[in-house]
């Protein structure tokens, strides 16, 4: 079996606490070298880490996607990817507002999503729906978690088919098929990588022992089953997901719907209110003087003097 297109969608770096044992530039650059068209970092709720990742993908020559792992609180889990600079906007207040709730954790509810869904591309992963067998056991009705999902994103929805040599991969493979005929959702193959080589898997371990608050061993049970979520050879993931034709490929036209990239980005100030007859420069210095003798009624201190007019001399040469 050859080598297909393929580019890893689903990634965990360790700018998601504790739950990752590579940096993001590690698995950009392994990624790079296993021959991955692009590879997608989805750290949880946060993205915090992408500006690594695309200094690291620039650096190789690799597509970097943006996006992120959401946990809303009556959804299934979701991975979303930047498709175009309206989607990383979209993405940004997201995750703002969940995290503004004064939680340390980042509160979500569809709605939520569903506000925020403009220029997003969405992914379900679908083991997260079959935890504890498939189909036992489960919080919600798998269809139609998908079904809520389907609603928000419609044709921008596919389902994420993962599975890593647990012993039932077949099985899984063949669940996942069956699920999306039924939702009309198409399945990409993905990996829910954790770390980027193997090496790593006893790092991941102990990070996840103290998430849990105890030892490897005592939490031998929360773990993964092995140490497969490492990026593989493109010819491996073949084999892994020749139950799903075209699943592979897919996940690389996936990345190729994605154009947004960090250089996009520039600084974008607000719009001013300068009253009229004046210059910014002279509002501003207006304002600094009337905000000092607003903190210090007795007086303005002589080094505080002495640091605006230095401020504001600078702000005047740089123009």
């Amino acid at each position: 079996m050859g080598e297909p297109r393929y580019a890893e969608l689903h990634c965990t770096s360790n700018f998601s606490f504790l739950r990752s044992g590579s940096h993001p530039e590690e698995l950009v650059q392994a990624a790079h070298a296993l021959g991955y068209e692009a590879i997608a970092i989805t750290d949880h709720a946060t993205l915090a880490g992408i500006v690594r990742a695309h200094g690291a993908a620039k650096q190789a020559g690799i597509k970097l996607v943006v996006g992120a792992h959401l946990e809303p609180r009556d959804a299934a889990p979701l991975v979303v990817w930047a498709a175009d600079r309206t989607g990383y906007g979209s993405l940004c207040r997201l995750i703002t507002h969940g995290h503004a709730k004064g939680s340390a954790e980042c509160i979500l509810s569809l709605d939520d999503v569903a506000r925020h869904a403009e220029g997003l591309l969405a992914g379900v992963p679908l083991a997260a729906l079959a935890r504890g067998g498939m189909g036992a056991g489960l919080d919600r009705d798998p269809l139609e978690a998908i079904l809520q999902w389907r609603d928000v994103f419609d044709g921008r929805l596919v389902g994420l088919a993962e599975v890593a040599l647990e012993g039932d991969d077949e099985e899984r493979l063949s669940w996942c098929a069956a699920l999306g005929r039924q939702a009309r959702v198409p399945l990409v193959a993905a990996g829910d990588i954790r770390y980027h080589e193997r090496s790593r898997m006893p790092l991941f371990d102990t990070l996840a022992a103290v998430r849990h608050g105890g030892t490897v061993e005592g939490v031998r049970e929360q773990l993964l089953s092995n140490g497969e979520r490492h990026l593989h050879e493109r010819r491996r993931i073949a084999e892994r997901f020749h139950a799903l034709p075209g699943a592979v490929e897919r996940s690389a036209e996936i990345a190729a719907m994605c154009t947004f990239s960090l250089d996009e980005l520039r600084y974008e100030y607000p719009d001013a209110n300068v009253p009229e007859g004046r210059t910014t420069r002279e509002h501003l210095a207006d304002l600094a003087w009337r905000g000092a003798r607003k903190r210090y009624p007795d007086g303005i201190p002589d080094k505080v003097r002495s640091l605006l007019e230095h401020e504001l001399s600078l702000v005047a040469e740089l123009g």
